[in-house]
């Protein structure tokens, strides 16, 4: 399961394949967990998708997304799939990842 270190008073919203039925998640819902920012090795990102890639944790990174549509474009473009996050505030993604360039 992909690692994603999520700051205070962070929600995230997201993109569950087709028509984008987008949810919004409040920071103490279940599944996200608060952990210190210096317990991976990574970078910081807006937005990630899923990507069939399990030596990568199956995570693609989105470090330029600005809108949960713009990060599910450029998912899609990197060759990602469905489900794409976009936070509130960066996140701390624990390598390994791919990361989208775009």
């Amino acid at each position: 399961m992909a690692q994603i270190h999520i700051k205070e008073n962070t929600t995230v919203e997201t993109a569950h394949g087709g028509a984008c039925n987008c949810t919004q998640v409040a920071k103490g819902a279940k599944g996200l967990e608060r952990l210190a920012d210096d317990d991976c090795a990574g970078e910081f990102t807006n937005a990630t998708a899923y990507i069939n890639s399990p030596d990568n944790q199956n995570l693609l990174i989105i470090p330029s997304a600005t809108s949960l549509a713009d990060a599910t474009s450029k998912a899609q473009r990197c060759g990602g799939g469905y489900p794409v996050n976009f936070y509130s505030n960066p996140v701390l993604a624990c390598a390994p990842y791919i990361r989208c360039n775009l």
